[in-house]
């Protein structure tokens, strides 16, 4: 059985808006980190 596991571009960009507050968080600002990881 193959799986291909395809996420696409847009979500990706939608998930580091929301969890990066849109780029304003102290993490994504100082250590560009934009997942919270």
């Amino acid at each position: 059985m193959n799986v291909i596991d395809i996420i696409p571009s847009s979500m990706i960009l939608a998930q580091t808006a929301i969890e990066s507050n849109w780029g304003r968080s102290r993490f994504s600002k100082h250590w560009h980190n934009y997942f919270g990881i």
